[in-house]
């Protein structure tokens, strides 16, 4: 345990150092009403998915998610729903969690290729990063999110972000 969270830290610590000295190709933000509340439950009120090149010349996209208490050592999960191919349905989902140990996220890309990666949790604010070249879009990326995430069982609540639609 110790040793995958001083290797998460190694690698989110070296991909916060690149986002710090980045230049941003493109950032949005998103805001929601804090309008839900229940255990385990994060009520999004704020998201931002930036794109950005590091010091190498790679492109990351990197999203956040702030909601409206702090989230805690334990919690269920949020979804961020991703568009960035065009058509009727999402191309991608990244899942947010901290359940046991430091929290990460996942990225499966619809129809089911995947990629793990630690995130970085600080009080009510999550943070993930990816190398853009993942998604491969083909449009400006699109996203909501989705809290808690699809697989938790029976949730108080749920909140989504915005409450219908699309961040763009």
């Amino acid at each position: 345990m110790a040793v995958i969270l001083a290797i998460s830290s190694l690698f989110m610590g070296s991909i916060l150092a690149d986002a710090a000295s980045a230049d941003i190709v493109f950032t949005d933000t998103g805001f929601d009403a804090d309008d839900t509340s229940g255990p385990g439950v994060a009520d999004v009120v704020f998201t931002r998915r930036t794109v950005w090149t590091n010091a190498n010349g790679r492109r990351w996209f990197t999203v956040r998610v702030r909601a409206s208490d702090p989230l805690g050592s334990v919690w269920n999960g949020v979804d961020v729903f991703l568009d960035y191919r065009g058509g009727p349905r999402k191309d991608a989902r990244i899942t947010m969690v901290n359940i046991e140990g430091p929290p990460y996220c996942g990225l499966l890309i619809f129809p089911g290729e995947g990629w793990d990666a630690p995130a970085v949790q600080v009080n009510r604010t999550i943070l993930c990063s990816f190398r853009l070249s993942l998604l491969d879009p083909t449009k400006r990326i699109r996203w909501r999110v989705l809290s808690p995430s699809a697989g938790t069982i029976d949730p108080t609540e749920t909140d989504r972000a915005p409450d219908s639609g699309w961040y763009t």
